[in-house]
């Protein structure tokens, strides 16, 4: 349960969180899956590591569907959520105990994973863990819209329907992660924004597993398989990049998306029906479904994608199969569907306005970009070093570079390359569609392909290419070690590992890089020790109906989620559209009045439209140049100075 006593994270608090979550995680999956042992031995087809991979993604989908269950009885708290904890580790424990006989064998399988997998882990552990230590909240800007979406779930009992009493708007988030960190925050003693924090980046931190999923079914290749977990965990910069804006449901989603198409892989292999995957691949589509509707259709992408070779083959049976099983996962999910569906009701056309002139700014495949050297110079650093990392688009161009060389072969390596590809091709071609892309096909719904974060999604293909290109480049180079015996190599060899030693300086940059652009990035966080302790004083000596005017990125946008008073203009900051356009203008006026001339008449007016009772001027801001002058505020009878440790101000609006 939450204490009073507000701390940073710590690493008591990082190492607690990550036992807990481990062992709860992995015993409710693995009581799924030892079920699934009894009916079918095709759940053997996955090794120790995709097991346990596994496991955790069915536990976050099992999750999110026992708060919806819960939800019209008011039934999640901490009563209900230790109970259940207690009762799934009693009955994996007496399954254990049961079946002791096997941990040897366990034990064997953990021996033998490869020493790389084990190096990755532990350095993206340490870049996507280790700089949380001393934060108190995700450092992105939206993020504090996912700890109100949290905080609200603790408040109702269960999902909510909408923003009350804070906002007068239906809630259309798909809520699968914020209920997996309330789970937890209810079995831990720490704040829900740190608990959304460190889950967050643990999803980000399992990312590389589940691409070794991914790798292992579609290549049939351990080595490549570890391959892609090393480049995934160390070197690519998605679905790192999300966080940099506050995207944790993304970084969810893009953990489940290499598991989803792992699975129907294995369903293609086996071309027959499988009541396990089928289950399997079902929870995966309900855990997409709840954590982001963009991975789901990443995820449908690649689904369509690695049965592209079976179409020409007539051989369709286990496509069928998968798309059966996808629909009964939506089946499950229409309920949340039909919620988000109907809550966006009237706000369709202002929703299509704003995203295109978010997704204008961002968008890469403006053709004005290919008519010029500097406009495509500008597509390359965008596109390539920025989204995937120089390294991982170089190495997966070798990839294509080494299957092109050996198209004659018949193997299933080939059929794995040409999936990779037609995925590549079909993500490419949604993200360059657009009013100003390389062409544009208006269709239904034409608007939720946002490119902004569709484009992130060829990161999952790109990886698997460089995967096989980076084994295959390493197997072609040879031993590196050779070089100690220069002067007998001939100049082809000497050529072969001096290019694979340049391959392996380049990852090792990127990797550097990677670290830096974290930890950079968390020092953005705009939440300090000092705005902590002004969200206490606002929670003893304000009223709970009082509402507080920051600007865009301040730390005080982070008052409605930690201190649970209303704010404006967080709405508009949170870029989900909670608003009318009318909102978005007087918002942007008044935050012009109060910076310009915060005693004029108009700016009074738009003070009492909101009902504004107090202004909050944090510490910092994000943006710094969006932070209010303190000093245009002081002095003026209209203004009462109630709270200063003299960079943070807390003034109250005296109406005449």
């Amino acid at each position: 349960m939450q204490v009073d006593i507000y701390q940073p994270v710590t690493v008591f608090s990082l190492f607690t969180f990550s036992l807990l979550f481990y062992v709860v995680m992995i015993a409710m999956g693995g009581l799924v899956l030892w079920f699934f042992s009894h009916f079918e031995s095709r759940i053997q087809r996955f090794d120790l590591i995709e097991k346990m991979v596994l496991c955790v993604a069915i536990s976050s989908t099992f999750i999110p569907l026992m708060v919806f269950v819960l939800t019209p009885f008011s039934g999640f708290n901490y009563l209900t959520t230790i109970c259940i904890m207690l009762f799934i580790l009693a009955i994996a424990g007496f399954i254990a105990l049961k079946n002791k006989h096997k941990l040897k064998e366990y034990i064997v399988e953990l021996r033998s994973i490869p020493p790389i997998i084990v190096i990755t882990l532990a350095v993206s552990f340490g870049i996507r863990l280790f700089p949380t230590l001393g934060l108190y909240v995700y450092p992105g800007n939206d993020a504090k819209f996912h700890t109100l979406y949290a905080y609200l779930i603790i408040r109702n009992r269960g999902y909510p329907v909408t923003f009350a009493p804070f906002y007068p708007v239906a809630v259309t988030y798909n809520l699968g992660l914020h209920a997996v960190a309330v789970f937890f925050f209810y079995l831990l003693p720490f704040p829900i924004e740190q608990i959304l924090m460190l889950l967050t980046n643990t999803y980000n931190f399992l990312f590389p597993i589940s691409m070794y999923s991914l790798g292992s079914k579609l290549f049939d290749d351990k080595r490549i398989a570890a391959n892609m977990c090393f480049l995934s965990g160390v070197v690519t910069h998605v679905p790192m990049i999300f966080f940099n804006w506050g995207g944790n449901s993304y970084i969810f989603g893009f953990f489940l998306i290499p598991l989803f198409i792992s699975v129907a892989v294995q369903m293609i292999k086996e071309n027959k029906f499988s009541l396990v995957l089928s289950i399997l691949l079902v929870i995966l589509t309900v855990g997409l479904i709840y954590a982001h509707y963009l991975p789901f259709f990443i995820a449908i992408c690649g689904l369509v994608s690695v049965n592209f070779s079976h179409f020409f083959k007539r051989n369709v049976k286990s496509f069928l199969n998968a798309l059966l099983s996808v629909f009964f996962g939506l089946l499950i999910s229409f309920p949340r569907i039909l919620l988000s569906i109907s809550a966006t009701e009237g706000r369709e056309s202002f929703f299509i306005e704003t995203m295109i002139k978010w997704w204008a700014k961002t968008q890469i495949f403006d053709l004005r970009y290919f008519t010029s050297l500097s406009g495509l110079e500008k597509v390359f650093v965008r596109l390539v070093i920025k989204d995937f990392g120089g390294s991982i688009p170089l190495i997966a161009f070798i990839g294509l570079l080494f299957f092109l060389s050996r198209f004659n072969r018949t193997n299933s390596k080939n059929n794995s390359i040409i999936s990779i590809f037609v995925w590549s091709a079909i993500l490419f071609l949604i993200t360059a569609n657009g009013p100003i892309g390389l062409y544009f096909l208006e269709f239904p719904y034409w608007y939720i392909f946002d490119p902004t974060y569709i484009r992130p999604g060829l990161t999952l293909p790109l990886v698997s290419m460089a995967g096989f290109g980076f084994t295959n480049l390493s197997n072609w180079a040879g031993s590196i070690g050779d070089l100690k015996y220069f002067k007998k190599l001939t100049p082809t060899q000497i050529f072969q590992k001096v290019f694979f030693v340049f391959i392996l300086i380049a990852v090792t940059i990127e990797s550097l890089l990677l670290f830096n652009y974290m930890v950079g990035n968390y020092e953005d966080s705009a939440v300090t020790t000092a705005d902590y302790q002004a969200f206490i004083w606002i929670q003893n000596n304000t009223d709970e109906n009082a509402t507080f005017f920051v600007t865009s990125a301040d730390a005080g946008e982070w008052i409605v989620a930690i201190a649970h008073r209303r704010t404006y203009s967080m709405a508009k900051s949170n870029g989900d559209n909670l608003v009318s356009e009318e909102y978005v203008t007087k918002v942007n006026q008044l935050k012009q009045r109060l910076k310009e001339n915060p005693e004029s008449e108009e700016t009074f007016s738009l003070l009492k439209y909101f009902s504004i009772d107090y202004i909050y001027i944090g510490k910092k801001a994000i943006y710094d140049f969006q932070r209010l002058d303190p000093n245009l505020f002081l002095g003026s009878r209209n203004y009462e100075p109630v709270y200063s440790d003299g960079d943070i101000w807390i003034f109250k609006i005296i109406y005449g």
